[in-house]
């Protein structure tokens, strides 16, 4: 049975994975430890299929590179590595960076959801967030950075799926695009109509990304 390690982003839990989780069904053994916990998780033998989404993605390429031979299959669902566009798209790059600095929730939550998107997070997860603000900006601190150096993007061979959501915010999709011509195994998804949260919107598409057998570009369903 395929392992398939999920990781979540930013202010998220195990628990953003729950639809696309159901998605995969029965075939497949699901982890989701929290990112930061990845290289202290216990998995089982032989090569997974890793995932993350956002910061989750940052981590993940990280481990990936560290152990090439666990991984089979690499799947990116718009990861903050952000880091990647200096020297490629340096506007791009200072968008990001006004978003981060100084750097506030609404800030960050307005960035990937759009004007207004922190007004409409529920109070109880507003006070969450604010909770967790420690975490949340060091993570988003460590999205402006590389997880490794930038040659080693050129140089890691694992097989890998970079998933995008043609509505999210435009330095994501640079990022992306550039992501996939960078690593020297990659192939490009854009979903349609997906933001940031496709693990949430579009589940059927990225389900597919992930379960896409080597040798096909994974397309979203109709």
């Amino acid at each position: 049975m395929p392992t398939a390690v999920l990781l979540h982003g930013t202010g998220g839990s195990p628990a953003a994975w729950s639809l696309v989780r159901a998605a995969l069904g029965e075939d497949w053994t699901v982890l989701r430890p929290p990112p930061e916990e990845m290289k202290r998780t216990l998995l089982p033998p032989g090569r997974i299929t890793l995932v993350g989404h956002s910061y989750g993605g940052w981590e993940a390429l990280r481990w990936a590179a560290a152990k090439p031979d666990r991984v089979a299959h690499l799947v990116l669902i718009e990861p903050v590595l952000f880091g990647l566009l200096e020297g490629h798209d340096d506007e791009a790059l200072a968008e990001v960076q006004g978003v981060l600095s100084p750097f506030s929730l609404r800030a960050l939550i307005d960035f990937w959801g759009g004007p207004g998107a922190w007004d409409k997070v529920p109070m109880d997860r507003q006070f969450r967030l604010m909770a967790e603000e420690p975490r949340i900006r060091r993570q988003a601190a460590r999205g402006a950075r590389l997880p490794v150096e930038r040659d080693e993007f050129e140089t890691l061979e694992v097989r890998t799926s970079v998933v995008c959501g043609a509505a999210t915010p435009g330095p994501a999709i640079v990022l992306c695009e550039h992501l996939a011509d960078v690593l020297p195994n990659a192939s490009l998804t854009m979903i349609e109509g997906a933001g940031h949260d496709s693990i949430r919107t579009h589940v059927d598409a990225v389900a597919a990304a992930i379960t896409a057998p080597a040798g096909t570009a994974p397309l979203p369903p109709p």
